[in-house]
């Protein structure tokens, strides 16, 4: 193996990027800790979920819940307390968390245990159910990820409510959904290509010898159908 390159980072001792520095194989992370001596390839994620949120706000959402992406190697589905949330590894899952509250405290924060649709489907049912008259429900929803956000919708949906005359949701990545369609999603889009190229262009320079720097790459928030402004309950 000329050079490794850990797509979804690397965690506290992670034993992935212990193996290769034993074997002495060159490594590139993506979205993940800053290593001594390892480029890393990311994007502005903390920003971008506090972008999502600060939109929802503005238009007047102040009960948002939150779906987050996994925390780290125990994966699990259920509320986030706070020691649970001083539990969370993986660098994207800790960006976002910090960006949400950069801009607003959510009312129920919710872990799954992958970014999976049927995993953002179960926790806006758990989020959305009826724990709380209707005044007193999460009127915005931000996901860690479009398929979470799209799960969210289906959810929705199945409860009977309306996205977004009832519900807002907001979600992460810019992924095409035609699927999900009459909705499309607002969504925190990352560069997704761009974020592909710098690590290829990362692998060629360590084949080459040279020490390639880190990258951050920008996101940017595009409004969809799925958010709007927020439901008079009185």
């Amino acid at each position: 193996m000329d050079v490794a390159v850990l797509v979804w980072g690397t965690l506290k001792d992670d034993p992935n990027l212990a193996a290769l520095q034993r074997r002495g194989v060159p490594v590139v992370v993506g979205e993940g800790q800053e290593v001594s001596g390892v480029p890393v390839v990311g994007v502005e994620d903390r920003r971008g979920a506090a972008d999502a949120v600060r939109h929802l706000v503005e238009l007047g959402h102040t009960r948002i819940a939150e779906i987050t992406l996994p925390f780290g190697r125990d994966e699990r589905s259920g509320l986030v307390d706070t020691d649970r949330l001083a539990a969370a590894e993986r660098t994207p899952t800790r960006n976002r968390l910090a960006g949400v509250r950069d801009v607003i405290e959510p009312v129920i924060s919710w872990e799954t245990p992958a970014s999976l649709v049927e995993h953002g489907r179960d926790a806006a049912t758990e989020i959305l159910s009826e724990w709380a008259p209707a005044r007193d429900r999460p009127t915005a929803i931000v996901a860690h990820s479009d398929l979470l956000a799209a799960g969210a919708v289906i959810a929705a949906r199945e409860l009977g409510l309306r996205v977004p005359e009832d519900v807002s949701v907001a979600g992460f990545d810019g992924l095409d959904l035609p699927w999900l369609s009459p909705d499309v999603l607002t969504s925190v889009h990352q560069p997704l290509v761009e974020k592909g190229r710098a690590l290829g262009l990362a692998v060629i320079a360590l084949l080459a010898g040279e020490e390639p720097q880190s990258v951050m790459l920008p996101v940017s928030l595009v409004e969809g159908t799925t958010t709007g402004p927020v439901p008079d309950l009185t």
